[in-house]
């Protein structure tokens, strides 16, 4: 596997998001809880919008690197984002707060998540994010290039955990990284993959046709009846990401 440290990539960390919370946090306060005493529970709202912010950004990085990966235009524009885990997952009811009920807390943040999303997946935001993240996808597909990576790794799971505490780094997948472990035309019944390899490793599609690559996490966008192979890192390449985890 081949880090690289990208400056532009290691800025997306908890300081941005912590900027991004005070930017709109004394307006939003002022003119929707106005009483003092919201203050109380103001890491409430900052946990909920540095969750939020997370999500966002580990999908953003996300569509960096399956754009990179499948030799595709980048546009975050028309980027769709699912956020609603972040509002089923909030629960305050065993809380105890001074000087409000649990569920006045739980409909006030609530309500601050419905703004905080609308702020964040704006088209003004997301116009900012396309500028700001453009030099990483050029910098990534350069070092592609001229390292002749098959492509980069990428977990949304494990990069949301991440996030909460240190930047990121990028890393390339080479091609003595990987085992190959089925060959067919997609789409695969699942069970022959189930039946290949170790479930416990990450895995990706490679595309014998174009040399580009499908990351399972990222959402597949194989073509139907494309030739592909099943792949999966090999187990001291994965060692490597986990202990940067």
């Amino acid at each position: 596997m081949l880090k690289v440290y990208v400056p532009q990539l290691q800025r997306i960390n908890p300081s941005l998001f912590e900027g991004l919370f005070y930017k709109i946090w004394p307006q939003y306060f002022n003119e929707r809880l106005k009483d003092p005493k919201w203050s109380t529970v103001q890491g409430e709202f900052f946990y909920t919008a540095q969750t939020a912010c997370t999500n966002v950004f580990t999908h953003l990085i996300s569509e960096v690197i399956d754009a990179i990966n499948t030799n595709r235009n980048f546009d975050l524009r028309d980027i769709i984002i699912d956020l609603s885990a972040i509002f089923d997952n909030y629960d305050c009811d065993d809380a105890v707060f001074e000087h409000f009920s649990s569920e006045d807390v739980w409909e006030a943040v609530y309500q601050w998540l419905e703004y905080y999303v609308n702020f964040l997946l704006s088209s003004n935001m997301l116009e900012n994010y396309n500028k700001a993240l453009f030099p990483i996808y050029n910098d990534l597909m350069n070092v592609k290039r001229t390292k002749n990576l098959v492509g980069f790794w990428y977990s949304t799971y494990d990069a949301e955990c991440k996030l909460w505490e240190k930047e990121m780094i990028a890393y390339g997948i080479e091609r003595d990284d990987f085992d190959e472990l089925h060959r067919g035309y997609w789409p695969f019944n699942h069970y022959e993959n189930g039946c290949h390899g170790d479930p416990y490793l990450w895995s990706f599609y490679f595309c014998n046709q174009t040399g580009v690559i499908y990351l399972e996490d990222t959402g597949v966008r194989i073509p139907n009846g494309a030739d592909v192979t099943y792949c999966q890192l090999r187990k001291d390449r994965a060692d490597v990401i986990y202990q940067d985890y």
